[in-house]
């Protein structure tokens, strides 16, 4: 199933700012207990919704991160028509005057994302991917601006699946696959990352999105291993795209040389100095 999910690779420069982006993370979990329903019914199952769990479950309420994410959908698109609100359907609607209107200035786009920051990740098969940080910036009907953090763009999360019989109508033992309740581990449960790093992908991401506007102008280059805390901050977008992996991340991790002084030589080191200085003095 992980495989499978992985090889759907994400193409940031075919990516549009729609809701399909914004549930990115959850549509890959609904889609992994799809195939979970669609083998169950191959089984001869005939309720297979029984073996979805808590959260996963249709009627389940959503996680949280997912609430926050499909609210803020909601509050930047017309309830009528679904369509992202802009300044000019604002001002069509009359919600909003010309005077209003310049205020909100002509050199932005309504909505918007802005890009915080870049992370190139190492998983533990040793395939790279790509993990953005971004904020989605949006107008309210009534044109008040409303912000949300844009940050499970570019991985799944992994639905628990664990092995089960079922006994079907006629009597006959099935194996199953049972998904199990996400209730308290959703938020944690393991990431199966959907974009690659590649430098087409870092580029497009580079032509897309500005850098967050509160960041000025900045944008963080991170590296990380999976498995492995401690991220390490790289210097340039050009040392992020074009740096080997394994070599840069080991050397902005190393601790700082340490100079280690023991007393004697410390007070040998302290009188050699005095005297230096009373010569100099004299000479002077």
């Amino acid at each position: 199933m992980v495989n499978k999910m992985q090889s759907q690779q994400h193409v940031i420069a075919d990516e549009e700012f729609n809701e399909d982006l914004i549930m990115h993370c959850w549509n890959g979990v609904k889609e992994q207990v799809q195939r979970v329903i669609a083998f169950n019914k191959s089984q001869g199952v005939s309720n297979p919704d029984t073996y979805i769990g808590y959260i996963y479950a249709d009627g389940s309420p959503l996680p949280m991160s997912v609430r926050k994410n499909k609210r803020f959908w909601e509050s930047i698109t017309h309830k009528r028509s679904g369509k992202p609100i802009t300044i000019n359907s604002l001002l069509e609607s009359g919600r909003i005057s010309d005077m209003e209107k310049d205020l909100f200035g002509t050199d932005k786009q309504w909505p918007r994302i802005e890009l915080v920051s870049m992370t190139r990740v190492k998983d533990i098969s040793g395939q790279e991917y790509l993990m953005r940080f971004m904020n989605g910036i949006g107008l309210s009907e009534i044109g008040a601006i409303v912000t949300a953090s844009l940050n499970d763009c570019d991985f799944t999360r992994k639905v628990p699946v664990f092995p089960d019989v079922a006994k079907l109508p006629n009597g006959t033992d099935v194996k199953v696959p049972v998904v199990g309740s996400g209730e308290f581990s959703y938020e944690t449960s393991p990431m199966i990352f959907t974009t690659p790093f590649t430098k087409e992908n870092v580029q497009a991401t580079i032509n897309k999105y500005p850098p967050y506007e509160e960041g000025h102008g900045k944008i963080n280059y991170t590296l990380k291993k999976q498995g492995i805390t401690n991220e390490a901050a790289v210097s340039s977008l050009e040392e992020f795209i074009n740096a080997d992996f394994d070599e840069t991340f080991e050397r902005l991790r190393a601790p700082a040389p340490q100079i280690n002084i023991n007393s004697k030589d410390l007070v040998s080191y302290v009188k050699i100095d005095r005297e230096s200085r009373t010569q100099h003095k004299q000479y002077s």
